[in-house]
Protein backbone atom coordinates (compact mmCIF):
# COMPACT_ATOMS: atom_id res chain seq x y z
CA UNK A 1 0.00 0.00 0.00
CA UNK A 2 2.86 2.36 0.82
CA UNK A 3 4.43 1.64 -2.56
CA UNK A 4 1.18 2.44 -4.36
CA UNK A 5 0.82 5.68 -2.43
CA UNK A 6 4.41 6.63 -3.27
CA UNK A 7 3.87 6.04 -6.98
CA UNK A 8 0.60 7.94 -6.89
CA UNK A 9 2.26 11.02 -5.40
CA UNK A 10 5.12 10.85 -7.90
CA UNK A 11 2.57 10.86 -10.73
CA UNK A 12 0.62 13.72 -9.13
CA UNK A 13 3.76 15.82 -8.74
CA UNK A 14 4.91 15.13 -12.30
CA UNK A 15 1.46 15.73 -13.78
CA UNK A 16 1.19 19.05 -11.97
CA UNK A 17 4.48 20.18 -13.53
CA UNK A 18 3.18 19.27 -17.00
CA UNK A 19 -0.05 21.12 -16.22
CA UNK A 20 1.70 24.32 -15.08
CA UNK A 21 4.05 24.43 -18.05
CA UNK A 22 1.25 23.93 -20.56
CA UNK A 23 -1.12 26.28 -18.74
CA UNK A 24 1.36 29.14 -18.99
CA UNK A 25 1.59 28.57 -22.72
CA UNK A 26 -2.12 29.33 -23.11
CA UNK A 27 -3.31 31.38 -20.13
CA UNK A 28 -1.45 34.44 -21.44
CA UNK A 29 -3.05 34.50 -24.92
CA UNK A 30 -6.37 35.81 -23.67
CA UNK A 31 -4.52 38.66 -21.93
CA UNK A 32 -2.52 39.76 -24.99
CA UNK A 33 -4.97 42.43 -26.20
CA UNK A 34 -4.94 43.93 -22.68
CA UNK A 35 -1.12 43.74 -22.49
CA UNK A 36 -0.84 45.37 -25.93
CA UNK A 37 -2.99 48.29 -24.79
CA UNK A 38 -1.13 48.60 -21.48
CA UNK A 39 2.30 48.87 -23.11
CA UNK A 40 1.01 50.77 -26.18
CA UNK A 41 2.29 48.23 -28.68
CA UNK A 42 0.87 46.47 -31.71
CA UNK A 43 -0.09 42.87 -32.35
CA UNK A 44 3.40 42.06 -33.62
CA UNK A 45 5.09 43.16 -30.39
CA UNK A 46 2.38 41.58 -28.21
CA UNK A 47 2.94 38.22 -29.93
CA UNK A 48 6.49 38.18 -28.56
CA UNK A 49 5.06 37.64 -25.07
CA UNK A 50 3.90 34.22 -26.26
CA UNK A 51 6.75 33.56 -28.68
CA UNK A 52 9.54 34.22 -26.17
CA UNK A 53 8.13 31.52 -23.87
CA UNK A 54 7.63 29.01 -26.71
CA UNK A 55 11.04 29.78 -28.19
CA UNK A 56 13.02 29.15 -25.01
CA UNK A 57 11.06 26.10 -23.90
CA UNK A 58 11.53 24.56 -27.38
CA UNK A 59 15.22 25.42 -27.70
CA UNK A 60 16.28 24.34 -24.21
CA UNK A 61 14.14 21.18 -23.93
CA UNK A 62 16.71 18.87 -25.57
CA UNK A 63 19.59 20.32 -23.54
CA UNK A 64 17.71 19.90 -20.27
CA UNK A 65 17.63 16.15 -20.89
CA UNK A 66 21.43 16.15 -20.66
CA UNK A 67 21.27 17.94 -17.31
CA UNK A 68 18.82 15.31 -16.05
CA UNK A 69 21.31 12.59 -16.97
CA UNK A 70 24.19 14.50 -15.36
CA UNK A 71 22.83 15.82 -12.05
CA UNK A 72 19.67 13.82 -11.47
CA UNK A 73 15.93 14.20 -11.95
CA UNK A 74 15.02 15.64 -8.55
CA UNK A 75 17.61 18.43 -8.67
CA UNK A 76 16.52 19.50 -12.14
CA UNK A 77 12.85 19.28 -11.09
CA UNK A 78 13.31 21.53 -8.05
CA UNK A 79 15.56 23.94 -9.95
CA UNK A 80 12.95 24.13 -12.68
CA UNK A 81 10.31 25.18 -10.17
CA UNK A 82 12.64 27.82 -8.70
CA UNK A 83 13.38 29.31 -12.14
CA UNK A 84 9.76 29.08 -13.30
CA UNK A 85 8.43 30.71 -10.13
CA UNK A 86 11.07 33.45 -10.21
CA UNK A 87 10.29 34.09 -13.86
CA UNK A 88 6.57 34.32 -13.02
CA UNK A 89 7.30 36.94 -10.35
CA UNK A 90 9.36 39.01 -12.79
CA UNK A 91 6.61 38.67 -15.42
CA UNK A 92 4.14 40.18 -12.97
CA UNK A 93 6.11 43.35 -12.18
CA UNK A 94 7.78 44.52 -15.43
CA UNK A 95 8.06 48.30 -15.99
CA UNK A 96 8.18 47.80 -19.76
CA UNK A 97 7.63 45.19 -22.45
CA UNK A 98 11.34 44.41 -22.78
CA UNK A 99 11.54 43.28 -19.15
CA UNK A 100 8.40 41.19 -19.59
CA UNK A 101 9.95 39.41 -22.59
CA UNK A 102 13.16 38.68 -20.68
CA UNK A 103 11.13 37.27 -17.79
CA UNK A 104 9.13 35.10 -20.21
CA UNK A 105 12.40 33.68 -21.56
CA UNK A 106 13.40 32.76 -18.01
CA UNK A 107 9.98 31.20 -17.50
CA UNK A 108 10.49 29.16 -20.65
CA UNK A 109 13.76 27.72 -19.36
CA UNK A 110 12.05 26.72 -16.13
CA UNK A 111 9.17 25.25 -18.10
CA UNK A 112 11.52 23.11 -20.17
CA UNK A 113 13.11 21.77 -16.98
CA UNK A 114 9.69 20.91 -15.54
CA UNK A 115 8.46 19.15 -18.68
CA UNK A 116 11.60 17.07 -19.17
CA UNK A 117 11.87 16.18 -15.49
CA UNK A 118 8.21 15.18 -15.32
CA UNK A 119 8.52 12.67 -18.17
CA UNK A 120 11.88 11.43 -16.85
CA UNK A 121 10.42 10.89 -13.37
CA UNK A 122 7.65 8.67 -14.70
CA UNK A 123 10.14 6.64 -16.72
CA UNK A 124 12.71 6.33 -13.90
CA UNK A 125 10.62 5.97 -10.72
CA UNK A 126 7.59 3.93 -11.81
CA UNK A 127 7.67 0.20 -12.59
CA UNK A 128 7.25 -0.57 -16.28
CA UNK A 129 3.90 -2.26 -15.72
CA UNK A 130 2.31 1.01 -14.52
CA UNK A 131 4.40 3.56 -16.43
CA UNK A 132 1.71 3.71 -19.12
CA UNK A 133 -0.72 4.96 -16.49
CA UNK A 134 1.81 7.60 -15.45
CA UNK A 135 2.36 8.88 -18.99
CA UNK A 136 -1.40 8.92 -19.54
CA UNK A 137 -1.76 11.13 -16.46
CA UNK A 138 0.84 13.54 -17.89
CA UNK A 139 -1.06 13.76 -21.17
CA UNK A 140 -4.33 14.45 -19.38
CA UNK A 141 -2.66 17.11 -17.20
CA UNK A 142 -1.12 18.81 -20.25
CA UNK A 143 -4.49 18.75 -22.02
CA UNK A 144 -6.11 20.22 -18.93
CA UNK A 145 -3.59 23.09 -19.03
CA UNK A 146 -4.67 23.87 -22.60
CA UNK A 147 -8.33 23.46 -21.65
CA UNK A 148 -8.50 25.85 -18.69
CA UNK A 149 -5.93 28.37 -19.94
CA UNK A 150 -8.30 30.72 -21.78
CA UNK A 151 -11.18 30.81 -19.26
CA UNK A 152 -8.88 31.18 -16.24
CA UNK A 153 -6.75 33.81 -17.99
CA UNK A 154 -9.85 35.73 -19.04
CA UNK A 155 -11.31 35.65 -15.53
CA UNK A 156 -8.08 36.85 -13.90
CA UNK A 157 -7.46 39.57 -16.51
CA UNK A 158 -11.05 40.79 -16.48
CA UNK A 159 -11.65 40.89 -12.74
CA UNK A 160 -8.13 41.52 -11.40
CA UNK A 161 -5.19 42.41 -13.65
CA UNK A 162 -3.15 40.84 -16.42
CA UNK A 163 -0.23 40.83 -13.96
CA UNK A 164 -1.99 38.22 -11.82
CA UNK A 165 -1.95 35.81 -14.76
CA UNK A 166 1.74 35.46 -13.86
CA UNK A 167 1.74 36.22 -10.14
CA UNK A 168 -0.77 33.44 -9.43
CA UNK A 169 2.06 31.00 -10.25
CA UNK A 170 4.08 32.07 -7.21
CA UNK A 171 2.06 30.46 -4.37
CA UNK A 172 1.17 27.50 -6.59
CA UNK A 173 4.82 27.05 -7.60
CA UNK A 174 6.01 27.13 -3.99
CA UNK A 175 3.47 24.48 -2.94
CA UNK A 176 4.35 22.31 -5.94
CA UNK A 177 8.07 22.70 -5.15
CA UNK A 178 7.56 21.51 -1.58
CA UNK A 179 5.49 18.57 -2.81
CA UNK A 180 8.15 17.56 -5.35
CA UNK A 181 10.86 17.78 -2.70
CA UNK A 182 8.92 15.45 -0.40
CA UNK A 183 7.67 12.82 -2.85
CA UNK A 184 10.41 12.47 -5.48
CA UNK A 185 13.16 9.96 -4.67
CA UNK A 186 16.75 11.10 -4.68
CA UNK A 187 18.24 10.18 -8.04
CA UNK A 188 21.89 10.12 -8.94
CA UNK A 189 23.34 10.82 -12.36
CA UNK A 190 23.50 7.91 -14.76
CA UNK A 191 26.38 5.58 -13.93
CA UNK A 192 26.15 3.33 -16.96
CA UNK A 193 29.48 2.06 -18.09
CA UNK A 194 31.13 4.45 -20.47
CA UNK A 195 28.38 7.03 -20.08
CA UNK A 196 30.57 9.63 -18.51
CA UNK A 197 32.98 9.45 -21.44
CA UNK A 198 30.30 9.82 -24.08
CA UNK A 199 27.84 12.15 -22.48
CA UNK A 200 28.37 15.85 -22.71
CA UNK A 201 26.52 19.08 -23.02
CA UNK A 202 26.06 20.12 -26.62
CA UNK A 203 26.06 23.81 -25.78
CA UNK A 204 26.99 24.82 -29.33
CA UNK A 205 24.04 22.85 -30.71
CA UNK A 206 21.70 24.44 -28.17
CA UNK A 207 22.97 27.94 -29.02
CA UNK A 208 22.62 27.33 -32.75
CA UNK A 209 19.04 26.07 -32.42
CA UNK A 210 18.12 29.06 -30.25
CA UNK A 211 19.80 31.60 -32.58
CA UNK A 212 18.38 30.00 -35.73
CA UNK A 213 14.83 29.88 -34.41
CA UNK A 214 15.11 33.39 -32.92
CA UNK A 215 16.16 34.82 -36.28
CA UNK A 216 13.23 33.06 -37.95
CA UNK A 217 10.79 34.40 -35.36
CA UNK A 218 12.19 37.94 -35.59
CA UNK A 219 12.03 37.83 -39.40
CA UNK A 220 8.38 36.78 -39.39
CA UNK A 221 7.65 39.31 -36.67
CA UNK A 222 9.37 42.22 -38.44
CA UNK A 223 7.97 41.85 -41.95
CA UNK A 224 5.17 44.35 -41.39
CA UNK A 225 7.44 46.97 -39.83
CA UNK A 226 10.47 46.83 -42.15
CA UNK A 227 8.85 45.36 -45.25
CA UNK A 228 9.09 41.73 -46.41
CA UNK A 229 11.56 42.63 -49.16
CA UNK A 230 13.74 44.77 -46.90
CA UNK A 231 17.41 43.93 -46.36
CA UNK A 232 16.77 43.54 -42.63
CA UNK A 233 14.05 40.90 -42.96
CA UNK A 234 15.72 39.02 -45.83
CA UNK A 235 19.00 38.96 -43.87
CA UNK A 236 17.18 37.46 -40.89
CA UNK A 237 15.66 34.68 -43.01
CA UNK A 238 18.95 33.90 -44.78
CA UNK A 239 20.87 33.91 -41.49
CA UNK A 240 18.25 31.67 -39.88
CA UNK A 241 18.47 29.19 -42.78
CA UNK A 242 22.28 29.12 -42.62
CA UNK A 243 22.41 28.65 -38.83
CA UNK A 244 19.73 25.92 -38.83
CA UNK A 245 21.41 24.14 -41.76
CA UNK A 246 24.73 24.17 -39.93
CA UNK A 247 22.87 22.94 -36.82
CA UNK A 248 21.60 19.91 -38.76
CA UNK A 249 25.11 19.03 -40.00
CA UNK A 250 26.52 19.57 -36.50
CA UNK A 251 23.94 17.31 -34.87
CA UNK A 252 24.65 14.52 -37.36
CA UNK A 253 28.30 14.50 -36.25
CA UNK A 254 27.58 14.31 -32.52
CA UNK A 255 27.79 11.04 -30.59
CA UNK A 256 24.84 12.13 -28.42
CA UNK A 257 22.98 14.85 -30.34
CA UNK A 258 20.35 17.11 -28.84
CA UNK A 259 17.90 15.80 -31.45
CA UNK A 260 18.37 12.43 -33.13
CA UNK A 261 17.80 13.37 -36.76
CA UNK A 262 18.34 9.75 -37.81
CA UNK A 263 14.69 9.18 -36.89
CA UNK A 264 13.77 11.17 -39.99
CA UNK A 265 15.38 8.54 -42.20
CA UNK A 266 12.19 6.51 -41.70
CA UNK A 267 9.71 8.07 -44.15
CA UNK A 268 6.64 7.12 -42.10
CA UNK A 269 8.03 8.80 -38.97
CA UNK A 270 9.25 11.85 -40.91
CA UNK A 271 5.85 12.45 -42.53
CA UNK A 272 3.97 11.91 -39.27
CA UNK A 273 6.31 14.37 -37.51
CA UNK A 274 5.66 17.03 -40.16
CA UNK A 275 1.92 16.45 -39.77
CA UNK A 276 2.31 16.93 -36.01
CA UNK A 277 4.25 20.15 -36.55
CA UNK A 278 1.56 21.57 -38.86
CA UNK A 279 -1.35 20.50 -36.66
CA UNK A 280 0.12 22.19 -33.61
CA UNK A 281 0.95 25.28 -35.67
CA UNK A 282 -2.73 25.79 -36.45
CA UNK A 283 -3.96 25.23 -32.91
CA UNK A 284 -1.36 27.67 -31.59
CA UNK A 285 -2.09 30.31 -34.22
CA UNK A 286 -5.79 30.10 -33.45
CA UNK A 287 -5.22 30.37 -29.70
CA UNK A 288 -3.16 33.51 -30.33
CA UNK A 289 -5.41 35.34 -32.82
CA UNK A 290 -8.90 34.44 -31.54
CA UNK A 291 -8.75 36.64 -28.39
CA UNK A 292 -7.95 39.65 -30.61
CA UNK A 293 -10.95 38.81 -32.78
CA UNK A 294 -13.30 38.45 -29.81
CA UNK A 295 -12.08 41.57 -28.04
CA UNK A 296 -11.70 43.87 -31.07
CA UNK A 297 -14.32 42.93 -33.64
CA UNK A 298 -16.84 41.48 -31.18
CA UNK A 299 -16.15 43.97 -28.39
CA UNK A 300 -16.00 41.36 -25.62
CA UNK A 301 -14.17 41.91 -22.37
CA UNK A 302 -11.32 39.55 -21.47
CA UNK A 303 -13.44 37.51 -19.04
CA UNK A 304 -16.23 37.20 -21.62
CA UNK A 305 -13.78 36.12 -24.34
CA UNK A 306 -12.38 33.52 -21.95
CA UNK A 307 -15.83 32.08 -21.34
CA UNK A 308 -16.48 31.84 -25.09
CA UNK A 309 -13.18 30.05 -25.64
CA UNK A 310 -14.08 27.61 -22.86
CA UNK A 311 -16.46 26.00 -25.37
CA UNK A 312 -13.39 24.56 -27.08
CA UNK A 313 -12.14 23.30 -23.73
CA UNK A 314 -15.35 21.55 -22.69
CA UNK A 315 -15.98 19.90 -26.06
CA UNK A 316 -12.33 18.82 -26.33
CA UNK A 317 -12.34 17.19 -22.90
CA UNK A 318 -15.58 15.31 -23.57
CA UNK A 319 -14.52 14.07 -27.00
CA UNK A 320 -11.06 13.15 -25.75
CA UNK A 321 -12.56 10.38 -23.61
CA UNK A 322 -13.68 8.58 -26.77
CA UNK A 323 -10.82 9.31 -29.15
CA UNK A 324 -8.33 7.10 -27.34
CA UNK A 325 -10.63 4.08 -27.50
CA UNK A 326 -11.45 4.81 -31.11
CA UNK A 327 -7.74 4.74 -31.98
CA UNK A 328 -7.64 1.12 -30.74
CA UNK A 329 -10.24 0.14 -33.36
CA UNK A 330 -9.44 2.34 -36.36
CA UNK A 331 -6.15 2.94 -38.18
CA UNK A 332 -4.61 5.90 -36.34
CA UNK A 333 -3.27 7.52 -39.50
CA UNK A 334 -6.78 7.46 -41.01
CA UNK A 335 -8.16 9.07 -37.84
CA UNK A 336 -5.45 11.77 -37.89
CA UNK A 337 -5.97 12.53 -41.57
CA UNK A 338 -9.75 12.71 -41.14
CA UNK A 339 -9.34 14.98 -38.12
CA UNK A 340 -7.19 17.41 -40.10
CA UNK A 341 -9.71 17.49 -42.97
CA UNK A 342 -12.36 18.33 -40.38
CA UNK A 343 -10.18 21.01 -38.74
CA UNK A 344 -9.45 22.57 -42.13
CA UNK A 345 -13.17 22.62 -42.93
CA UNK A 346 -13.89 24.35 -39.62
CA UNK A 347 -11.27 27.01 -40.40
CA UNK A 348 -12.73 27.50 -43.90
CA UNK A 349 -16.22 27.90 -42.45
CA UNK A 350 -15.00 30.42 -39.87
CA UNK A 351 -13.03 32.45 -42.43
CA UNK A 352 -16.31 33.13 -44.28
CA UNK A 353 -18.37 33.60 -41.11
CA UNK A 354 -16.08 36.05 -39.30
CA UNK A 355 -18.20 39.03 -40.30
CA UNK A 356 -21.50 37.56 -39.12
CA UNK A 357 -23.21 39.30 -36.22
CA UNK A 358 -23.41 37.53 -32.87
CA UNK A 359 -21.33 34.62 -31.63
CA UNK A 360 -23.13 31.66 -33.21
CA UNK A 361 -20.47 31.13 -35.88
CA UNK A 362 -17.71 31.36 -33.27
CA UNK A 363 -19.41 28.76 -31.07
CA UNK A 364 -19.87 26.38 -34.02
CA UNK A 365 -16.23 26.83 -35.07
CA UNK A 366 -14.84 26.24 -31.57
CA UNK A 367 -16.93 23.11 -31.02
CA UNK A 368 -16.12 21.79 -34.51
CA UNK A 369 -12.41 22.42 -34.10
CA UNK A 370 -12.39 20.86 -30.60
CA UNK A 371 -13.90 17.62 -31.89
CA UNK A 372 -11.39 17.59 -34.75
CA UNK A 373 -8.38 18.02 -32.48
CA UNK A 374 -9.62 15.57 -29.88
CA UNK A 375 -9.74 13.04 -32.70
CA UNK A 376 -6.20 13.99 -33.74
CA UNK A 377 -4.08 14.39 -30.59
CA UNK A 378 -4.52 11.04 -28.82
CA UNK A 379 -4.46 8.92 -32.02
CA UNK A 380 -1.45 10.89 -33.25
CA UNK A 381 0.40 10.26 -29.98
CA UNK A 382 -0.20 6.56 -30.42
CA UNK A 383 0.67 6.68 -34.13
CA UNK A 384 3.97 8.53 -33.79
CA UNK A 385 5.24 7.03 -30.54
CA UNK A 386 4.15 3.58 -31.69
CA UNK A 387 6.77 3.75 -34.45
CA UNK A 388 9.64 3.79 -31.94
CA UNK A 389 11.85 0.73 -31.91
CA UNK A 390 12.68 -1.07 -28.63
CA UNK A 391 14.92 1.16 -26.52
CA UNK A 392 14.09 4.29 -28.54
CA UNK A 393 10.94 5.37 -26.70
CA UNK A 394 12.71 8.23 -24.91
CA UNK A 395 14.42 9.53 -28.05
CA UNK A 396 11.19 9.31 -30.04
CA UNK A 397 9.20 11.04 -27.31
CA UNK A 398 11.78 13.82 -27.09
CA UNK A 399 11.71 14.40 -30.84
CA UNK A 400 7.91 14.37 -30.86
CA UNK A 401 7.73 16.95 -28.06
CA UNK A 402 10.27 19.14 -29.86
CA UNK A 403 8.32 19.04 -33.15
CA UNK A 404 5.01 19.83 -31.45
CA UNK A 405 6.45 22.77 -29.51
CA UNK A 406 8.24 24.03 -32.60
CA UNK A 407 4.87 23.95 -34.32
CA UNK A 408 3.37 26.00 -31.48
CA UNK A 409 6.09 28.62 -31.96
CA UNK A 410 5.86 28.86 -35.74
CA UNK A 411 2.05 28.88 -35.67
CA UNK A 412 1.96 32.12 -33.67
CA UNK A 413 4.54 33.64 -36.05
CA UNK A 414 2.53 32.75 -39.15
CA UNK A 415 -0.83 33.97 -37.87
CA UNK A 416 0.68 37.18 -36.51
CA UNK A 417 2.56 37.90 -39.74
CA UNK A 418 -0.45 37.27 -41.98
CA UNK A 419 -2.82 39.24 -39.77
CA UNK A 420 -0.45 42.20 -39.42
CA UNK A 421 0.30 42.25 -43.15
CA UNK A 422 -3.38 42.83 -43.91
CA UNK A 423 -3.55 45.88 -41.64
CA UNK A 424 -2.77 49.41 -42.86
CA UNK A 425 0.64 50.66 -41.79
CA UNK A 426 0.34 52.77 -38.65
CA UNK A 427 3.00 53.27 -35.95
CA UNK A 428 0.37 52.84 -33.25
CA UNK A 429 -1.51 49.88 -34.73
CA UNK A 430 -2.54 47.66 -31.90
CA UNK A 431 -2.56 50.21 -29.09
CA UNK A 432 -6.31 50.49 -29.41
CA UNK A 433 -6.60 48.37 -32.51
CA UNK A 434 -10.39 48.51 -32.64
CA UNK A 435 -10.39 52.31 -32.85
CA UNK A 436 -7.26 52.93 -34.94
CA UNK A 437 -7.82 50.29 -37.61
CA UNK A 438 -10.94 50.22 -39.84
CA UNK A 439 -13.34 47.35 -39.28
CA UNK A 440 -12.87 46.12 -42.87
CA UNK A 441 -9.09 45.94 -42.46
CA UNK A 442 -9.39 43.96 -39.24
CA UNK A 443 -11.87 41.58 -40.83
CA UNK A 444 -9.54 41.11 -43.79
CA UNK A 445 -6.63 40.32 -41.45
CA UNK A 446 -8.57 37.68 -39.52
CA UNK A 447 -9.94 36.16 -42.75
CA UNK A 448 -6.48 35.80 -44.29
CA UNK A 449 -5.15 34.25 -41.07
CA UNK A 450 -7.83 31.55 -41.03
CA UNK A 451 -7.46 30.87 -44.74
CA UNK A 452 -3.79 30.20 -43.96
CA UNK A 453 -5.08 27.81 -41.29
CA UNK A 454 -6.98 25.92 -44.00
CA UNK A 455 -3.74 25.48 -45.96
CA UNK A 456 -1.87 24.35 -42.83
CA UNK A 457 -4.54 21.72 -42.07
CA UNK A 458 -4.46 20.54 -45.69
CA UNK A 459 -0.73 20.04 -45.32
CA UNK A 460 -1.22 18.11 -42.08
CA UNK A 461 -3.79 15.89 -43.82
CA UNK A 462 -1.43 15.22 -46.73
CA UNK A 463 1.50 14.24 -44.53
CA UNK A 464 -0.73 12.06 -42.33
CA UNK A 465 -1.73 10.11 -45.45
CA UNK A 466 1.86 9.93 -46.67
CA UNK A 467 2.85 8.57 -43.27
CA UNK A 468 0.29 5.84 -43.71
CA UNK A 469 1.37 4.87 -47.22
CA UNK A 470 5.00 4.52 -46.05
CA UNK A 471 4.11 2.76 -42.82
CA UNK A 472 6.32 -0.23 -42.13
CA UNK A 473 9.27 0.90 -44.24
Amino acid sequence: MDEKRKYRWIVISSAFAAFMSTLDSYIVNISLPTIAKYFHVGVDKASLVTLSFFLFITSTLPLVGKFVDKIGIKKVFITGYVIFTAGSFLCGIPPNLGMLLMARCLQGIGGAMLVNSAYSAISAFLPKEISGWGFSALSIAASLGITVGAPVGGFITGYFSWRWVFLINIPIGIIAMILAHRVLPESSPSDKKGHEKKSGFDFLGAIMSLVGLSLLVLGLNSGKVHGWASITVISMFISSALVLTFFVFWEKRQAEPLIDLNLLKRPSFAFASISTFLAFAFISGNAFILPFYLETLKGLKAQQAGMVMMIWSVVYMITNFFSGRLSDKIDTSILCASAMISAGASALFFSFALGYSGLTATVIFLAWMAVSYAMFVAPNNKHVLGMSLPGEQGITSGFYNTMSRLGLTVGVCIFQAIFSHALPHHPETGTHVHTLVPHEALLSGFTHAYLAGVIICAGAFTFSMLGRTRKGE
